[in-house]
C-alpha cells in the first residue's frame, strides 16, 4: 500500500491510501474514481494545486542542481582529459559530519611529462581496484587540481531526475485540468 497526501484548496486535507491495482480506498472502504486519459491516470479527488506545488518544486531542484552542473561544466570547461591509475582504495570516516563514510581513491596520473598524485571522492569502491584506469580532468595551468567527478555526476542524475519529475507533474496538471 501507498499513502499519498494530497491538496484540496490549498491545504493539506485529504490523506487516503492506494492499493496495487492503483485504487484508494476513503474512510468507508469505497473506491475514489480514477480518470484515465491516453496513459495518465488522475484521481479526481486532488486537486490541481497540488500539481503546482509539485511542478514548483520539481523546477527548484532542477534549478538547484542544475545550477551546480552548469557551474562545474563552465569553470572546468578548460581542463584536460588525462588517463590516471588508481593506487589505493579508502575510506574516511568523519566524526564532524554527524558520522558520515567518504569513499575515496588514490590517483597517480602523467601531465607534461610530470607525474601527480592526487585523491578524489567515489561514490562506491567495490568496483575500484588498485592497478584500474580511470579518466579525470586536470586543469592545464594547475595540474595539481583535477575536477570533483563525484559532485559533478550528482548533478547530473539529480539534474535529470528533477528534469523527469518537473515534465510528468506538467502532464499531470494538464490531465487535472482537463477534467475540471
Amino acid at each position: 500500500m501507498i499513502v499519498v497526501l494530497a491538496v484540496k484548496k490549498a491545504k493539506l486535507a485529504l490523506l487516503y491510501v492506494v492499493n496495487a491495482k492503483g485504487q484508494s480506498l476513503n474512510k468507508n472502504g469505497g473506491k475514489n474514481v480514477m480518470i484515465k486519459i491516453g496513459k495518465l491516470q488522475v484521481n479526481e479527488n486532488v486537486s490541481s494545486n497540488l500539481f503546482l506545488i509539485l511542478i514548483f518544486f520539481s523546477l527548484l531542484l532542477l534549478i538547484i542542481f542544475g545550477r551546480n552542473f552548469m557551474l562545474t561544466f563552465i569553470n572546468t570547461r578548460d581542463y584536460i582529459k588525462v588517463d590516471a591509475t588508481i593506487t589505493d582504495v579508502s575510506y574516511d570516516f568523519t566524526y564532524e559530519d554527524g558520522g558520515n563514510t567518504y569513499n575515496y581513491v588514490k590517483l597517480k596520473y602523467v601531465y607534461n611529462n610530470n607525474t601527480y598524485e592526487n585523491k578524489q571522492r567515489v561514490a562506491f569502491r567495490f568496483n575500484k581496484k588498485v592497478g584500474n584506469r580511470i579518466e579525470i580532468y586536470v586543469n592545464p595551468s594547475n595540474a595539481n587540481e583535477v575536477r570533483n567527478n563525484f559532485d559533478f555526476r550528482i548533478s547530473i542524475v539529480m539534474s535529470v531526475f528533477a528534469l523527469v519529475i518537473h515534465i510528468f507533474m506538467i502532464k499531470f496538471y494538464v490531465v487535472r485540468r482537463k477534467i475540471k
